[in-house]
């Protein structure tokens, strides 16, 4: 790891591919800085933010693909490629959200520091139903109209991550709820930056009345705020408590980057969606919901962008749906059809119908999503298409849902990869 002045007064850090963001983050700190990048310590640089990158900074200083200055690239020709601002600006444009993996193997970045912040506090907002509700209660009503109060909770300076669940599903991240709770349920971790514990606490607690008043202060609902805490880690984790830290698992999830005009819509509708979003056949669905678009993203310098999603720069909020189901009785690839098939038929379309215009978080989207080019990479598909076959013309380097991975067949139980046109 090396630290360098960048183009004038701006600080940079140079890094290779392999770190990852725990240790990064402690060392840039030590300096006096801080890092745009992922949620998780645990989480590597190069597909991170490749793919995009978003992360606890990522509403306040713009996504990690946003941050980079140069790269250093591995083509699969044998070249050592450089690209920045002056030379192979359009390789340079490909790695900053472009996907990962796909025009070369990025061995080297340079990427942009910002001051530490003098502080942190953070706290847990959550939502739920009493112990003696009855079934036609308004936890639904009272969660729609959290999700559309959170793009303004975003412009004060608030960040984060948040659950909702239905039902017993709750019981996961709520496990001191009595009983069977019924109706819908939300939590979230939440964190502000350079701050004070009297005006986070003052912000929330404004926030939790004027929700109350849209849901008329239902007595069968309990709405709390923890209270700030002054954070005791370098970098607060945007994972909210509760989620492992798993290399992997078997699951299919949807997702969906939503603005201020998606939550915006009729009460009755927005609550409709995230009723349909939710919806699982097992009854265990969970919904994950990052604080991390918002201005940080929408106001990053027109010459920083590249291939990231142009979508993000209206967008809030990023949706996860872990709510597909899986039969493990079938083999991998049988099972993993399945289940594309039921996102695609369910999820999909709830998202195409509600927010038609937006897309999808590549690296946390369905990969049998059948409108990946679209939802994953907006208007900057074909530009990228050319890029990669300059940078790698043998088209080498396979990524499912990548760009040009329309042209091979990839079978997961023989592990052979076949070209189809």
């Amino acid at each position: 790891m090396e630290f360098m002045t960048w183009q004038g007064n701006e600080n940079a850090v140079v890094l290779g591919s392999g770190w990852r963001y725990g240790d990064v983050y402690d060392a840039v700190y030590n300096h006096g800085h801080a890092l745009s990048g992922g949620g998780d310590r645990s989480v590597g640089l190069g597909g991170h933010i490749q793919g995009g990158g978003h992360g606890p900074f990522s509403s306040h200083h713009g996504l990690a693909a946003d941050n980079i200055f140069q790269v250093t690239v591995a083509t699969t020709e044998g070249k050592l490629i450089v690209a920045n601002g002056t030379q192979n600006e359009d390789l340079l444009f490909a790695v900053r959200g472009g996907g990962g993996g796909q025009y070369g193997v990025v061995t080297e970045y340079v990427l942009k520091l910002h001051p530490r912040p003098r502080n942190a506090f953070t706290g847990q907002l959550s939502m739920y139903c009493n112990s003696n509700a009855t079934e036609n209660n308004n936890t639904w009503t009272a969660v729609a109209a959290i999700i559309s109060g959170l793009p303004s909770l975003m412009d004060d300076g608030i960040t984060g991550s948040a659950f909702m669940a239905d039902g017993p599903a709750a019981l996961a991240f709520l496990p001191s709820l009595q009983g069977t709770p019924v109706g819908a349920a939300f939590t979230a971790q939440l964190i502000a930056y350079n701050t004070s514990r009297a005006a986070m606490d003052a912000q929330m607690n404004t926030f939790i009345s004027q929700i109350s008043h849209i849901y008329g202060n239902d007595s069968e609902i309990t709405f709390s705020w923890s209270g700030a805490t002054l954070s005791k880690a370098t970098f607060p984790s945007s994972v909210p408590s509760g989620v492992p830290s798993i290399a992997g698992g078997g699951n299919v999830m949807s997702s969906r980057l939503l603005g201020r005009a998606e939550v915006s819509i009729p009460l009755e509708a927005l609550e409709a969606n995230l009723r349909s979003v939710l919806y699982s056949p097992t009854n265990s669905g969970l919904v994950i919901i990052g604080l991390q678009g918002g201005k940080g993203v929408m106001n990053v310098p027109k010459h920083m962008r590249g291939a990231v999603n142009p979508v993000w720069r209206s967008t809030y909020l990023h949706v996860m749906a872990y709510t597909v189901p899986m039969d493990d009785t079938l083999p991998p690839k049988k099972a993993l059809v399945k289940a594309g098939e039921w996102a695609e038929l369910n999820l999909e379309k709830i998202w195409r119908d509600w927010a038609p215009f937006t897309g999808a978080y590549m690296n946390e989207g369905n990969p049998f999503n059948s409108n990946w080019k679209h939802d994953f990479y907006g208007n900057h598909y074909d530009r990228l298409m050319e890029i990669k076959r300059k940078y790698d013309p043998t088209e080498s380097l396979f990524v499912l849902t990548g760009v040009g991975s329309d042209r091979w067949d990839y079978d997961l139980d023989s592990g052979r990869l076949c070209r189809v046109w």
